[in-house]
């Protein structure tokens, strides 16, 4: 087995190698990005039963030197003031090859002792152990393992390559014979690179279909939170038996310590949506999905891309994993009401690879609406934009925060990203707001509407969810925001046009026809939200305040019963009330 010989490795390596022994045995843990001037490196390990370690990992491998102990008390001061009070904190432990001497455990006693945090010094005998149960993850960084394993990716692509096919009939028994083979060479390859590979498993299938078929199936698989870094696809040209390799991180941070990298050159069109696409992607970072476009000057590793025509989909990494709980505070303009809170979740990120910008994506948490922010390299905001969700069939308390929030960013507000419940501040930026009326207003509309569902809500003991917006007509969104407004003790005044009564002797009414009369009358307030005819347990009360006969006409042949007809007199108005139905029945007994 390769020992770790620590004096004669870089700092670099050495710290590279520690940080790995920890993650890999802690697979969920996290490096943290040190602070500016801090040389080590920070690990973050969530308990099962609750609270953080951390670890910061140094590279001193011999006595330590004042500017040393000078670097580890920066260190120590940093975590006091950027990460004890923000989390549930276990024990800060400070890894390096190097054991302490009585004078050195004085001074890190010193130093740490009054916390009331516990600490521990990690030394050299420590590590040595890890890195004896860890032959794997020493022979990769300090021996051949990293050669092996490309080379084991090579052999396992190379085994497609047999010159001799069987027929082309995709119901050749011969075809499942020959996936059969491969299947089983395979297998041998891939667990020959879980046993040299301590970064990443391999799983490999032999599949019926062509790689257009299977990379679509395996796409959509993709966004629902699959383990995979890596998917590979590789077809026979004669036959549609294609080999998928799967490559699935061991730690949560595999991809950082062994980044899977490739370079392309793809060229677009000016002017086409590929273009658009391609240069928001070097701008900004935004993933382009399902561009054609022909890569050339492929550098990746066995079984990246090819070079050619084809399509290309970069998929988001979602950063959820590695970050507390967020949320947008949102303050709108003076006028536009209070500031208001929203979580957030499904939080992606990246840098563009020029390294000009950056994006930041999140969903409101009740998936309402993606928010795409893009960011400048002074870290100003270039672009502010809102993706709307589908939200049918939901419960109108569980979209309304999100809702708020999209239609504060098209009136304009000031949008602030960071941890929940007051916690630090990671982002901020003021939206102008759209300058489509129009959309603002609907956007204020919908709002409205939901928050008068809201309402309803509380006067049935039927669940009210939101309908099908598509089908939803202004007049039955204006509909339901009245019978809202009703229900919360508001009166609503509106002028009417024509009423029909039905009376019993069309002959003798209790009206001067000659007069215009206050007409009061009373209907079940029942509120319609889409195929549902809720009875909210009120009256709508209707006082007309002048209304005089316009016609009588008879009801039915040989009966006294009949229709008057009324329109407003000199005052056109009418006014609304609701009503509790229980003062009818008191009334009655």
């Amino acid at each position: 087995m390769t020992q770790v010989n620590w004096e004669r490795r870089s700092g670099e390596q050495v710290e590279e190698f520690v940080a790995a022994m920890l993650l890999l045995r802690n697979p969920h843990g996290n490096l943290i990005t040190p602070s500016q001037g801090d040389r080590g490196v920070d690990i973050q390990i969530k308990a099962k039963t609750g609270g953080y370690d951390i670890y910061q990992v140094k590279k001193y491998a011999s006595a330590l030197s004042p500017s040393q102990k000078k670097a580890i008390e920066h260190s120590w001061k940093t975590f006091l003031a950027q990460t004890a009070d923000r989390i549930q904190i276990n024990s800060w432990n400070l890894a390096l090859p190097y054991n302490p001497t009585p004078e050195n455990l004085d001074w890190f006693e010193k130093l740490t002792g009054g916390s009331g945090i516990t600490t521990q010094w990690c030394g050299r005998t420590q590590l040595d152990t890890l890195a004896a149960e860890s032959p794997q993850l020493v022979d990769y960084y300090f021996g051949d393992g990293r050669q092996r394993s490309e080379q084991l990716l090579l052999d396992l692509f190379s085994i497609q390559d047999n010159p001799a096919s069987p027929s082309q009939d995709t119901d050749s028994p011969l075809l499942e014979t020959l996936r059969n083979n491969l299947l089983t060479k395979a297998t041998k390859i891939t667990d020959m690179l879980d046993e040299v590979d301590p970064f990443y498993r391999y799983e490999c299938e032999i599949r019926r279909g062509t790689i257009e078929e299977l990379s679509q199936e395996y796409l959509s698989q993709s966004r629902q939170n699959k383990p995979e870094s890596f998917v590979a696809f590789r077809q026979k040209k004669d036959n549609d038996i294609t080999m998928v390799l799967h490559v699935i991180p061991r730690c949560a941070e595999s991809y950082r310590l062994k980044p899977i990298t490739f370079g392309m050159s793809v060229r677009a069109e000016p002017d086409t949506e590929v273009h658009a696409a391609l240069q928001e992607f070097i701008q900004y970072g935004i993933p382009p999905q399902n561009i054609q476009a022909e890569i050339k000057d492929v550098q990746s590793p066995p079984g990246g891309p090819l070079p050619g025509k084809g399509i290309i989909s970069f998929i988001d990494y979602s950063e959820q994993d590695r970050l507390p709980p967020l949320e947008v505070k949102f303050s709108p303009n003076e006028s536009d009401g209070e500031a208001f809170a929203v979580d957030v979740e499904d939080i992606s990120h990246g840098v563009a690879p020029s390294g000009e910008g950056s994006y930041l994506r999140f969903s409101v948490r009740s998936n309402v609406a993606t928010i795409t922010l893009l960011t400048t390299t002074a870290n100003e905001l270039a672009d502010l934009r809102v993706e709307c969700n589908t939200f049918d069939g939901r419960k109108p308390s569980e979209v309304l925060p999100g809702l708020r929030l999209i239609a504060g960013l098209r009136n304009g507000g000031e949008l602030e990203l960071g941890v929940r419940d007051g916690g630090p501040q990671i982002f901020k930026a003021r939206s102008s707001g759209s300058d489509n009326r129009e959309m603002r207003s609907a956007a204020q509309k919908i709002v409205a509407y939901v928050e008068s569902l809201m309402e309803i809500q509380k006067h049935t003991f039927l669940k009210v969810t939101v309908p099908v917006m598509e089908a939803v007509t202004k007049e039955d969104m204006d509909s339901t925001m009245e019978v809202a407004r009703l229900l919360r003790g508001e009166t609503v005044t509106r002028k009417w046009s024509q009423l029909e009564l039905t009376v019993e002797d069309r002959e003798h009414i209790p009206f001067d026809e000659n007069a215009q009369q206050a007409i009061l009358y009373h209907t079940k307030l029942i509120a319609q939200v889409g195929d549902q005819e809720i009875d909210t347990g009120y009256v709508k009360q209707t006082v007309c305040k002048s209304a005089r006969i316009a016609s009588v006409r008879e009801k039915e042949n040989a009966t006294a019963a009949g229709y008057v007809t009324l329109v407003p007199g000199s005052i056109p108005e009418a006014v609304l009330s609701a009503v509790p139905m229980s003062q009818f029945e008191d009334s009655s007994e």
